[in-house]
């Protein structure tokens, strides 16, 4: 008889966590407080849940990742399967906002990198769940993209960058990369004081390679055009220029017996050699084109330098 009245003073027991706990988990096994809905929710989502596997139901499904850019950040959306709930169970929460350390993310790093030493990825960021899997994230990145400039026409230059953007280990069967409308906007873009962004554009591109003929590995390729306010440099860069171009010209103008003459000479000399100082430190060092301004300067300075022959013959 007492075996049997603990028997049901245990499933007693049992039976009132249920009833406070709600719907039953593995992984509210010990849990004996109290929690809120937002609590069961987390334990209930993230019961058994793996962030290093595919969040699809079957292996071979594909998942596709939107992607838009808004040049100081860009949206991410995917949808997760093993993230889904019914709000009604848990006091109609429609909206769980995880880390990125926490939930699964596709490994989306850029291609063209100007530094390999690290992967650059999708850095840390709050984003948002939905009931039915739905993933939103809005993480702000700062990735270093080899661009190689043309600095001829300095620093009257304009430049084409590109930026290629896709998954580092997943062919295009596992990790779909799609483009979200238009696929960039400059509705947030901020002007800079340096450079003028004349058009940004997106392309999706997919690429098959020998190795694996039966796989297709999908990018995005970003193209900006940007070109230098050049306003900033017509005191400082193109007037100096002009008045030692006049200043050398107007010594071809004078008696070469002169004494002024070699006045005027060796002040456009100095003037040159403080200046090309000055072109050197207000030069960008990457390029390997010499702007023609720097030609120029070079050019006009070569005569000025010559030795002046004034012997005359009758």
């Amino acid at each position: 008889m007492f075996p049997r009245i603990v028997s049901l003073f245990v499933l007693y027991l049992v039976f009132c966590s249920l009833l406070v706990k709600g719907e039953p988990g593995k992984c509210r096994d010990g849990v004996f407080k109290d929690l809120t809905s937002h609590q069961l929710l987390r334990l209930d989502v993230f019961c058994s849940y793996d962030k290093t596997v595919r969040p699809v139901i079957q292996y071979s499904s594909n998942i596709t990742v939107n992607m838009k850019m808004f040049i100081k950040f860009f949206t991410l959306s995917w949808n997760d399967a093993h993230l889904k709930w019914t709000p009604s169970d848990y006091g109609n929460i429609s909206a769980l906002h995880v880390h990125t350390k926490e939930i699964w993310v596709p490994d989306l790093d850029i291609y063209n990198s100007g530094n390999m030493e690290s992967y650059v990825g999708i850095k840390g960021t709050i984003c948002v769940v939905y009931p039915k899997g739905h993933v939103l994230c809005v993480p702000v990145a700062k990735w270093p993209v080899h661009c190689k400039p043309n600095l001829r026409q300095w620093p009257f230059d304009s430049h084409e960058c590109t930026m290629t953007i896709g998954s580092w280990t997943h062919a295009g069967e596992l990790i779909d990369i799609q483009l979200q409308n238009e696929g960039v906007s400059l509705s947030d873009f901020q002007e800079s004081r340096e450079w003028e962004l004349t058009n940004a554009t997106a392309v999706r591109n997919v690429a098959s390679y020998d190795c694996c003929p039966n796989l297709t590995y999908p990018s995005i390729v970003y193209k900006f055009n940007i070109k230098r306010h050049a306003s900033a440099y017509l005191a400082t860069v193109i007037m100096p220029s002009l008045i030692m171009v006049v200043m050398t010209l107007s010594t071809f103008g004078l008696d070469p017996k002169a004494p002024h003459r070699l006045v005027l000479c060796s002040i456009s000399i100095l003037c040159h050699c403080l200046y090309l100082q000055y072109l050197g430190i207000k030069l960008p060092s990457n390029g390997n084109m010499t702007p023609v301004i720097d030609k120029e300067i070079l050019g006009l300075a070569q005569p000025i330098i010559q030795p002046v022959n004034t012997n005359t013959h009758v």
